[in-house]
Parts: structure tokens; C-alpha cells; sequence
């Protein structure tokens, strides 16, 4: 029997709603794990989907501990990172990180992070490929975040709190550009 290995992948949008999750893991296993207090990080939305055409979050390192969101860590299989890493990534691009080729700085890209249950591995966009897109709270993609973060912290208020508060901080910052 082949043994799979597991990893620690943090999720921090639209990912957080159940839907979401099943509709782009096709294959393979993803258990929480549990929550993550990252003080320090906020959101931002950096770039436009291609596919959604809209502005998509990312997650930022601020090292301003007023700074909080919440994020949920995930055990996943090879075949369910796999299916992540396309989603999040494009599967043309994670093709090409997976060869060690370089990507552009405007694309996601997975990085670790240490956590209470381990390294974890969360997709982001590097500082360098930051460009601010605007959205707005009504915007489908918003309100998808917005649902993921109310069921997948439901019994947890302070969590949903500080969550929609990062939420509707990154909404207002981008509309100034």
C-alpha cells in the first residue's frame, strides 16, 4: 500500500465557505485541523480573477499586531493540494512552479508558516506583485468570503468579528486607488 502524505494547508477566503471547497477539491482527503490566530497579516485585495472577473483576496504580512484575522488549517492529501494549488494558483502557473521555474510576482504562490499544528502552507501574492483592484461589499465574490467566514466560525463570534472587520477594511482600501 502507498502511503499519502498529509500537509497543513491554511485557508483565509473563499475557500472558508463549504461550497467552495467541494467544488474545487475533486479528489482526495481535507480535514480541518483547526483555527489560527494571525496577528500581524491582514487582507487585501490584489488581483482580478481571471476566471471570476473580479477582485480575489490575498493575505498580507503587516507586523502590526492590531492586525488580525483568522485563518483554518486543513490536512490534505497529494491529490487535494494538488486540486488547491491549481485553484489557487492557475494550473499553467502551478505547472510551472511545481518544475521550479520561475512565476511572476502578480501570481499566488505557496509559502510556510509556523502554527500551533505545524508548518502550514498558505498562497500568497508577494508584496512586489501587490496591485491594489478594487471591489465593493455587494460583489459576489465579497459575499462569498462573508458566508465562509460566518458558517466556518459560527460558534466562534469574536473570530467572526475580527474576520468581517479585515474583510470590510480590505473592501474600503480598495476602492482608494
Amino acid at each position: 500500500m502507498v502511503e499519502r502524505k498529509l500537509r497543513l494547508v491554511e485557508v483565509y477566503g473563499s475557500l472558508l465557505k463549504s461550497k467552495q471547497r467541494e467544488k474545487e477539491v475533486k479528489k482526495g482527503i481535507m480535514k480541518e485541523i483547526g483555527k489560527v490566530e494571525r496577528r500581524g497579516w491582514k487582507l487585501s485585495f490584489d488581483r482580478k480573477s481571471t476566471e471570476r472577473q473580479e477582485a480575489v483576496l490575498n493575505f498580507v504580512h503587516t507586523g502590526n499586531p492590531e492586525d488580525v484575522y483568522y485563518t483554518t488549517v486543513y490536512e490534505v492529501d497529494d491529490n487535494a493540494y494538488v486540486d488547491i494549488m491549481e485553484r489557487e494558483m492557475g494550473e499553467q502557473t502551478a505547472k510551472i512552479w511545481k518544475q521550479g521555474k520561475r512565476i511572476g510576482a502578480n501570481n499566488y504562490r505557496p509559502i510556510q508558516l509556523d502554527s500551533e499544528f505545524g508548518k502550514t502552507e498558505i498562497f500568497i501574492i508577494p508584496d512586489e506583485g501587490r496591485k491594489i483592484t478594487k471591489t465593493n461589499w455587494e460583489a459576489c465574490y465579497v459575499k462569498t468570503v462573508r458566508d465562509g467566514i460566518e458558517e466556518s466560525y459560527k460558534d466562534k463570534p469574536i473570530q467572526i468579528e475580527a474576520n468581517l472587520k479585515a474583510l470590510k477594511r480590505a473592501v474600503e482600501e480598495s476602492k482608494t486607488t
